[in-house]
Order: C-alpha cells, then sequence, then structure tokens
C-alpha cells in the first residue's frame, strides 16, 4: 500500500466519530424484528452516481466496489479537501441510499437500473442552515438537506455485502406485509455503523421509508 494512502487511512480512523446520535432520530415503536423511527431534518455530503443492479442470484453486479471506492470521496472531503481546508470529524454511519429508476414484477431477475446516494453527515455545527458549509473540492460531491422522514428499521450483524442487504430488506418487507404496514417499494437505505477493521460486534441496518 502506498504511504500517501496508509496516512489516510490513519488521519481517517482517528477521526471516526462513533457518535451514533448523528443523525438525530426518534425511536417510535419497537417490534420483534423491526423498529419504527422518525429521522429529523438534517445536512449531508452526498455522492450520488448510477449502477446497473442484478436482480438474478447467479450473477454479481459491481454494488459492493463501487461503494467502498466512492465511500473514499466522502472521507477526503472531511479529511480537508473542502475550501476550507478543515478537518472535520467523520459521522459514522455512512448512508447508502438505493432508488430503482424502473418497475420491476415480483420475481423478475431482469437487471435494473439504480440511483445510489452516498450521505455522510455533517457534523453537529454545520447542522444549522445559516451556518457556511466547506465546499467540496471534488465537483462530484454537494451539500444538500434530506428533510424528516418515518421509516422501518431492521437491525443485523456480521461483515455486511450486497446480498445479504438485500436478503434482509426482503426480510423487513415480509414482516411489514404480515402487518399491513405500507413502504415505498423502490427505496431502501443501507447503513454499516462501523468502519472496515473492526472484527466483532458489527452493526448494520435496512431501512424502508413509511408512505
Amino acid at each position: 500500500m502506498p504511504f500517501g494512502a496508509l496516512k489516510t487511512m490513519v488521519n481517517i480512523g482517528k477521526n471516526i466519530c462513533n457518535d451514533y446520535t448523528v443523525p438525530v432520530f426518534k425511536s417510535l415503536e419497537k417490534q420483534d424484528d423491526f423498529e419504527i423511527r422518525y429521522y429529523e431534518k438534517n445536512r449531508y455530503v452526498i455522492f450520488k452516481y448510477k449502477m446497473i443492479d442484478s436482480r438474478d442470484p447467479n450473477k454479481n453486479s459491481s454494488g459492493d466496489d463501487s461503494v467502498m471506492k466512492n465511500v473514499w470521496r466522502l472521507m477526503k472531503y472531511t479529511q480537508g479537501e473542502n475550501d476550507k481546508k478543515l478537518n472535520m470529524k467523520l459521522y459514522m454511519p455512512v448512508f447508502v441510499f438505493i432508488e430503482t429508476l424502473s418497475e420491476v414484477e415480483e420475481g423478475s431477475n431482469d437487471d435494473v437500473e439504480c440511483e445510489v446516494r452516498m450521505m455522510v453527515s455533517l457534523p453537529p455545527e454545520f447542522q444549522d442552515e445559516n451556518v457556511q458549509v466547506p465546499k467540496p473540492n471534488d465537483s462530484n460531491l454537494y451539500i444538500d438537506v434530506v428533510e424528516g422522514f418515518k421509516c422501518f428499521v431492521r437491525s443485523f450483524s456480521g461483515f455486511a455485502n450486497e446480498q445479504l442487504f438485500k436478503t434482509e430488506t426482503q426480510k423487513l418487507r415480509d414482516s411489514l406485509k404480515k402487518k399491513n404496514l405500507e413502504s415505498i417499494k423502490n427505496q431502501v437505505i443501507c447503513i454499516a455503523y462501523d468502519p472496515p477493521y473492526k472484527a466483532f460486534s458489527r452493526r448494520n441496518e435496512v431501512i424502508v421509508i413509511s408512505i
């Protein structure tokens, strides 16, 4: 590994903040296998791109590689690659918001185009909309506000990959269907709370937004 990359990893490790109250949310209700939450309005730095998602379990998509490669863009922004050269705390987790752009029939194995938004919460001191936020040097990054939303959340442990997130999302949707709870069908948020070097007690979640 090049020295520059190693130095960046060390700096990021020192600056990771595991304050999971950011972004702010309220737990509204807990069921046996999912939770109902309300996430408050929040400011994020975001990288957006499109990918092809394979619904066929025998085919691989580039989802995991794309996420791991592009998360570095967000990390570098917090580590001084902004117009103020400001080094900020990197607030875990990274939210991976995936929206399917075309309708898919249930049980279909057709490939679909998805829009992916990778989002990292800005630190609390930059949540006030009257405070000027450091602008990213990377022109592909942008700052945006996500309005508050009610959602359903399923938690699970271990090292999560694309297929596991899909499996857990389906389990969540099955649970909601049994309770006649409706959610937006073509959107899901995947969350890994822990950095790659953490070996045990890893926490992951899938979120679908309530209608």
